[in-house]
């Protein structure tokens, strides 16, 4: 049984890195080969399994470390698209914030439902937001076109409120702790 939830919570991280790789894709344009592409995600990947070991023994949060960690993909997406830095960090960090949202909701639910940490709920959660992507791209890839054409405008504020909210969101989530208090504070909640 520890087997299967170990493959599940590996499968889950797969799919949520998966997800904000192929969300960067709906929502900027590359301008370099695939070739060069496949190359810095591979020396990506490699640079942040190496980062995640040394950092292993000085941070002891798993979340705090993956949140870390996961912040070493902005280098492809800085080398790979065409939009300005500023786009690129918006995207980055808008698209990582709902990837992150929607998983931690799902962490709260497995942990509602089994007690636990037990990755499938999760894993379902990301698969779920992986086939959701064509509907993001007809839908909601307009819409960010549209901010992103903002920001190349040099307006740079916009470029806070994603950073902000994923600094939120990995607050919540280096807690550790999969209460609906940490997010929904107990005094706007009538009695």
């Amino acid at each position: 049984m520890e087997g299967n939830v170990i493959l599940s919570i590996y499968l889950s991280r797969a799919a949520f890195l998966m997800a904000n790789i192929l969300l960067m894709y709906v929502f900027l344009t590359p301008k370099r080969s695939w070739r060069f592409q496949i190359t810095v995600y591979i020396a990506t990947f490699i640079m942040a399994q190496i980062f995640r070991e040394v950092l292993r023994p000085l941070i002891s949060n798993p979340f705090l470390l993956g949140y870390c960690i996961g912040v070493f993909y902005l280098i492809p997406t800085v080398l790979i698209f065409k939009e300005t830095i500023y786009t690129k960090f918006f995207v980055f960090f808008m698209s990582y914030s709902l990837t992150q949202f929607i998983a931690l909701i799902l962490m709260f639910l497995e942990q509602l439902i089994f007690h636990r940490i037990v990755g499938r709920v999760v894993l379902i959660g990301m698969l779920l937001e992986l086939t959701s992507l064509p509907l993001i791209k007809k839908y909601i890839s307009p819409h960010v076109r549209d901010i992103s054409d903002i920001i190349q405008h040099r307006i740079f504020s916009a470029v806070f409120f994603p950073l902000l909210s994923f600094m939120e969101l990995a607050f919540y989530g280096v807690q550790r702790t999969e209460l609906i208090a940490n997010i929904i504070p107990s005094s706007s909640v009538p009695y």
